[in-house]
C-alpha cells in the first residue's frame, strides 16, 4: 500500500487530499485499510484510493466505510513504430498542422485559459457532486502551469494549416528522452473546433509528430466515463495494459 499527501491538490479542491494505491494483498486485508483511515492526519481530507479491478468484496467493504466509486482507469501503452493510419478512417482525416507552444508561463497561460468546463466534462473531479465542473477545469489549468518549467514537458497546438488562428485544440505531455517513452498527461478539443473528424485527425497529427520528436511508446490513461475517447483508442489499435477502480471520500 502507498499512501501520498497530494499537496498540489490543495488549491485545486481546499483542502489537504491523499493518493492510496492498494494492491491484491492489500485488498485481501481491507480491514486494515479500512482501520488506517482512522488515523487524525485523515480528518478533513479528500482521499482517493486507487486499487485492482475484480476485488469486489475490498470495493464494497470501502464502499460501506464511505468511499465512492468514481470510474475505471484504462492504463494504455502504445508501440508508435507500428502507427499507421487504419484505412477505414482515412476519409475522416483533416490536414492538421502542429506546432510546440513557447515554454514561457505568459504563453502557457493564455493556453491554459482557452480551457473551458465544458472540455472536460467525463472527468472525475468535474463528475464529482462534491465539486463540479468549474473546479475541475482550474484543476486542468493549474496542471498546465505547473508543468511549465519542466524541460521535458511539451505543449502542442493543433490547427487548420491554411489559417494558424483557427486552433482545433491542444496536447500536453512528457517525453523521457533516454527510453523514448512518451506520458500523455493531457488532450482537448476547443469547443468551437467540435466538428466530425478533428478528433481522429488530431490523434493522427500527434503520432505523426510524436515519432518524428523521437518518441517510441506511448503510455497514457483513459477513463470508464469516457467511451467516445475508448472507442477512439480501440480503433486505432492502442492496447489496455492496466485497470484499476478509483474511489473517493471525503473525510468530516
Amino acid at each position: 500500500m502507498k499512501v501520498i499527501e497530494a499537496t498540489w491538490e490543495v488549491r485545486n479542491l481546499g483542502c489537504r487530499a491523499f493518493e492510496v494505491t492498494l494492491d491484491k494483498k492489500d485488498c485481501r486485508a481491507v480491514e486494515d485499510v479500512v482501520a488506517m483511515f482512522g488515523d487524525s492526519r485523515f480528518e478533513q481530507s479528500y482521499v482517493t484510493i486507487k486499487m485492482p479491478v475484480g476485488e469486489l468484496s475490498a470495493l464494497h467493504a470501502l464502499e460501506d466505510n464511505g468511499f465512492r466509486f468514481l470510474e475505471a482507469q484504462l492504463l494504455t501503452k502504445y508501440d508508435l513504430a507500428q502507427y499507421v493510419t487504419p484505412k477505414v478512417l482515412e476519409k475522416l482525416i483533416l490536414p492538421v498542422s502542429v506546432r510546440e507552444v513557447p515554454r514561457d508561463a505568459k504563453t502557457w497561460n493564455a493556453i491554459a485559459n482557452m480551457i473551458t468546463p465544458g472540455m472536460f466534462k467525463t472527468d472525475r473531479i468535474s463528475l464529482d457532486p462534491l465539486f463540479g465542473v468549474e473546479i475541475g477545469c482550474q484543476r486542468y489549468r493549474n496542471w498546465m502551469l505547473d508543468l511549465v518549467d519542466r524541460e521535458d514537458a511539451h505543449l502542442f497546438l493543433f490547427s487548420d494549416p491554411d489559417e494558424e488562428n483557427n486552433v482545433y485544440g491542444f496536447t500536453l505531455d512528457r517525453l523521457d528522452e533516454t527510453t523514448g517513452t512518451l506520458y500523455g498527461y493531457l488532450g482537448g478539443i476547443f469547443p468551437s473546433s467540435e466538428n466530425p473528424g478533428i478528433g481522429i485527425s488530431m490523434y493522427d497529427a500527434s503520432f505523426r509528430n510524436d515519432i518524428a520528436r523521437g518518441a517510441r511508446i506511448l503510455e497514457s490513461g483513459l477513463s470508464s466515463n469516457n467511451p467516445a475517447v475508448v472507442a477512439l483508442d480501440t480503433a486505432l489499435g492502442i492496447g489496455i495494459r492496466k485497470m484499476l477502480y478509483i474511489l473517493r471520500r471525503k473525510f468530516p
